[in-house]
């Protein structure tokens, strides 16, 4: 079964680093305000070299339009990332199955159903995964490149959905494309289905993923703590559920807000291991291919809690150099 048809988004929904990629292109440069700055510089430090260019230099700005060379960039190859615990997505855009002991859980669907088919079914039976064993997915927010495959995985296999309850309201009335945006196409969102709320843990098989609410990118956006094994060694994962600093003022607050609250949770927790949703932001894809190339070394994704943490710190300190006027502000 495919479904043939297709929805128009936002360009917020479409480019996920929000105005980032958008405002960029708007006039000329001007100077930066010094305290957006000094958020920046902060930002720039606890970077480093990992993330200077990628996490950093995006949600501060200063990388310009995020979206444009992946565009046309190949699938990458499925990839295993931890013990069954699988890369199934796109350049741009992630999806991630876990396999249990009962099933398969899914977290985010990328862009359509024929990604579904293409991209999730296929990268799932590489691995010798039967894709009627997706049982959940876990929609980290509303835009249609993370939901796109979830209602063809629905109709076909019965998989239950699970977004917040603010991103079921704001799929159910998607917002008008501004004049001028690119154009987004992406297959409808899934009926409703499951409401994920914050302090939840989704369970199946022996495998838990906790539910973060992180209101900001979206009304309703979650993140997600996700215990994973290296060769049979405990780690956990944490997963910033929206990436992108929305041009909102009270939405901007919320994200700022979100964003210390989950650092705070994740670290607490223990979280040695960060997982973007889309894996341009991360380096992901670089470090697939190290993980290709030497199955059995050091996971590159372990990066132990000191550096997550720094990791963490980058995502509030870019959001406040926005709320300062920074380059990603209109």
């Amino acid at each position: 079964m495919t479904i043939k048809l297709t929805w128009q988004v936002s360009a917020l929904a479409l480019l996920a680093l929000g105005g980032a990629a958008i405002a960029q292109g708007n006039g000329a440069a001007r100077a930066t305000p010094k305290q957006a700055q000094a958020h920046i510089d902060r930002a720039m430090t606890l970077a480093g070299k990992t993330y200077m260019h990628t996490t950093a230099g995006l949600q501060c700005g200063l990388s310009g339009p995020a979206m444009s060379r992946f565009a046309n960039a190949a699938v990458p190859e499925p990839t295993e990332l931890f013990d069954n615990f699988y890369y199934v997505g796109v350049s741009s855009v992630g999806a991630y199955a876990i396999k249990t002991r009962d099933g398969i859980i899914l977290i985010d669907a990328l862009n359509t159903s024929e990604d579904g088919v293409n991209v999730i079914e296929a990268g799932l039976k590489k691995f010798g995964l039967n894709p009627a064993d997706v049982k959940y997915i876990v929609v980290t927010h509303g835009h249609g490149d993370h939901f796109g495959a979830a209602g063809y995985f629905a109709l076909k296999y019965g998989t239950h959905v699970m977004m917040s309850a603010a991103d079921w309201d704001l799929v159910a009335k998607p917002p008008m494309r501004p004049a001028g945006a690119p154009p987004a196409r992406f297959s409808p969102p899934p009926a409703r289905d499951l409401d994920a709320r914050d302090g939840m843990v989704l369970s199946l098989g022996g495998q838990d993923i906790r539910i973060v609410e992180t209101p900001g990118h979206t009304p309703g956006t979650i993140s997600l703590l996700v215990p994973v094994t290296v060769h049979g060694q405990q780690h956990l994962l944490a997963m910033w559920g929206g990436t992108g600093v929305p041009r909102d003022a009270d939405m901007r607050a919320k994200y700022i807000a979100s964003s210390e609250r989950f650092a705070a949770i994740s670290e607490k927790a223990g979280a040695d291991v960060e997982l973007s949703n889309h894996p341009f932001v991360d380096d992901s894809l670089t470090r697939m291919d190290d993980l290709r190339t030497h199955p059995r070394g050091a996971n590159p994704f372990v990066i132990g809690r000191g550096a997550y943490a720094k990791y963490a710190g980058i995502i509030t300190e870019c959001a406040k150099a926005v709320a300062e006027g920074g380059p990603t502000a209109n």
